[in-house]
């Protein structure tokens, strides 16, 4: 699936966050994307995963639009339905050197 696909099936099915970064003086950048946000499954709480985690997969062509820089990282914030979310960690999904989509855990609210 192209980045491209990806971004008409979050267009379709999925809901609008946002992200959120400190700039330090309590300032913040914020980039709004859709994306499909899910629980993750019983069988799927091991390790680093605690049950009320989230999974949220969001499509690399709003974000490269925005002028996000720096790519997705821990720590950064993730507003879903007016709840502050933090993330703990970014699955990037690459197919060649071409990224096709960023699976986040996030964990709060």
């Amino acid at each position: 699936m192209t980045p491209q696909q990806t971004q008409g099936m979050l267009l379709k099915y999925g809901e609008t966050v946002v992200l959120r970064r400190p700039t330090g003086n309590g300032n913040w950048i914020e980039c709004p994307v859709r994306a499909r946000v899910d629980l993750f499954q019983p069988h799927e709480v091991v390790g680093g995963i605690l049950q009320g985690d989230r999974k949220v997969i969001i499509s690399p062509v709003e974000l490269d639009a925005s002028g996000w820089l720096g790519g997705l990282r821990r720590g950064d914030q993730v507003m879903i339905g007016g709840t502050t979310t933090t993330v703990q960690g970014v699955d990037v999904v690459t197919a060649g050197d071409v990224v096709q989509r960023m699976n986040m855990q996030v964990r709060g609210g």
